[in-house]
């Protein structure tokens, strides 16, 4: 059977998740509820069906964001430096905004977020991932597998 949902990662991470702060219907909200635990239960589900290979993005959906691919993405000539750009620029995007801290945070999965959407907005399927120690809630990390050469990673 596939684990989904707020228990997912045991009881110290229910707690934590069923009391996070995160606004009800919120990005990161709705992640966190729809979470499938990693296992052998779920694996061929999660790298065989569940994502779709094909990216159902329309250009002009968001075009901010469209135009910072562009600026990330050029002289880029082949896939991999693509990924590449965009992993870096969001491995750094904190020296891109805005210092202000009450105009925008970052340090939670706002990266993995705009990162995820920047692949599939570039062409490429692209998931986030959740990583969690399940003995000791608050210790998780998040990441963005994007598929490309045929293969998650």
């Amino acid at each position: 059977m596939i684990s989904r949902g707020l228990g997912v990662f045991g009881p110290a991470y229910r707690y934590m998740l069923e009391n996070d702060t995160h606004a009800p219907g919120s990005v990161d909200r709705v992640l966190m509820e729809n979470m499938i635990r990693l296992d052998t239960a779920s694996v061929e589900y999660l790298y065989v069906h569940y994502t779709p290979l094909v990216v159902g993005y329309k250009k002009g959906d968001r075009p901010q964001l469209e135009q910072y691919l562009e600026n990330i993405t050029s002289g880029c000539r082949h896939n991999e430096e693509r990924v590449e750009a965009i992993a870096r620029f969001t491995a750094g995007i904190k020296n891109y905004m805005s210092e202000d801290p009450d105009a925008i945070r970052f340090g939670g999965t706002e990266e993995e977020i705009i990162g995820c959407a920047l692949s599939q907005i570039a062409g490429f399927p692209s998931r986030l991932v959740y990583l969690a120690d399940t003995e000791k809630a608050y210790s998780g990390h998040a990441i963005i597998e994007v598929y490309h050469n045929k293969a998650w990673g």
